[in-house]
């Protein structure tokens, strides 16, 4: 959801050049207008969706990782905190301090790291009953 929510590039830029043609009316550039307005909305809702929902996902999974005996505490409060710091980061950005967007991505990207790097150690261990089906 996240990066259909910043791609919106992709789909205004004809419309730009349509805008922009020499034989545009002022009906057909009226029109144009809505229509951009109403991407920007769609990739908009995608955008803030991801920064409110996945950090919400986070959250619960490191509540669950808390209780799991292969991933121990520390990766669940870590998991937890990086889901917290994305939500906070989602609410600033809500309500209109754009550069707090950039610290959910980031809280995202850094929990994918943590978890596929605890993930490789914990699958690469003799002992490991992660993918023994226990």
């Amino acid at each position: 959801m996240l990066a259909a929510g910043a791609l919106p590039h992709v789909a205004t830029a004809p419309l730009s050049d349509l805008y922009h043609a020499p034989g545009a009316t002022p009906q057909n550039q009226a029109t144009l207008v809505l229509v951009w307005h109403g991407i920007e909305g769609m990739f908009d809702a995608l955008l803030f969706t991801g920064l409110v929902i996945l950090p919400l996902g986070l959250i619960a999974l490191g509540t669950a990782m808390l209780g799991a005996p292969d991933y121990g505490k520390r990766i669940g409060r870590t998991t937890v905190a990086l889901g917290a710091a994305g939500l906070a980061a989602a609410a600033a950005f809500l309500v209109g301090v754009p550069a707090m967007g950039a610290v959910g991505m980031f809280a995202l990207i850094g929990f994918h790291l943590t978890l596929v790097w605890k993930t490789h150690r914990l699958a690469r261990a003799p002992h490991s009953r992660m993918f023994a089906g226990v």
